[in-house]
């Protein structure tokens, strides 16, 4: 956070540490879990002292990015953090919207999508019911959307007539390994949309090669297009700009 955002209140930080620290992860098996349980009696000193000194730094990021999302929210309100949590509280949806927004900001990797979130509760305190059902939607979205889904996001917005996976491994090589299920992630979020392929195309294109004496012709390659939904992420993403957003170039 920067200078000018306002430091949160003790029993406000103690309350987004409490809610980022349940995940299962180092943060936790540092104090418990499995490993704590099953192999806390093998682990030597040196490599006990690491998990919970690396489990405590994970906590610490996750608690200051869930901060910093409270915060900007608040100063886009014009609130203290204060009222803007409790205006959250006021009903469930909104306390909805609240959790899921620490949850994601929580787990953040990009500056873009804390001041989006942040935005989403600035939203929840002081707009409608109904925007606050359309920020729970976003917000939800923005759990599962990192980094690679915005780069993949970006590329696809480039294109009107629609892009495959095969275009994208061409544009962003680096993420070809992965570029199937963060296709499927942004698809189920509804920021991408399946193009249904021409059936009279195709028909047709069997029938010549049918007469031919061609063999059958291929099936074109799935092809999606970017929703209004999935504008919207990318300019709500954009707004906090590039550098919040991090580097698009490819390795």
């Amino acid at each position: 956070m920067s200078d000018t955002e306002p430091e949160l209140p003790g029993w406000l930080r103690r309350l987004i540490e409490a809610s980022v620290a349940g995940g299962t992860t180092l943060g936790g098996l540092a104090v418990g879990g499995p490993f704590g349980a099953a192999g806390g009696a093998a682990a030597s000193p040196i490599l006990t002292a690491l998990i919970i000194k690396t489990g405590t730094r994970i906590r610490e990021r996750w608690s200051a990015n869930a901060g910093a999302a409270i915060a900007y929210g608040a100063d886009a309100a014009g609130l203290s953090p204060e009222d803007l949590v409790e205006r959250l509280l006021l009903s469930p949806d909104r306390e909805e919207l609240f959790a899921s927004a620490l949850e994601a900001a929580a787990h953040a990797t990009l500056e873009a999508k804390i001041r989006a979130l942040g935005d989403s509760l600035r939203s929840g305190a002081v707009d409608s019911d109904a925007q606050v059902e359309v920020e729970t939607f976003f917000v939800r979205a923005m759990v599962d959307i990192d980094a690679p889904h915005v780069r993949v996001l970006n590329a696809m917005s480039a294109s009107r007539s629609g892009t495959t996976v095969r275009d994208l491994a061409h544009r962003i090589p680096s993420l070809e390994p992965i570029l199937t299920p963060v296709v499927a992630t942004l698809e189920r979020h509804g920021a991408v949309q399946r193009i249904q392929p021409d059936v009279v195309k195709v028909m047709n294109d069997y029938e010549k090669n049918r007469s031919r004496g061609l063999g059958t012709p291929s099936t074109p390659d799935a092809a999606w297009r970017v929703t209004k939904f999935g504008v919207e992420c990318l300019n709500r993403l954009r707004a906090a700009g590039p550098r919040a957003l991090g580097s698009n170039a490819d390795a």
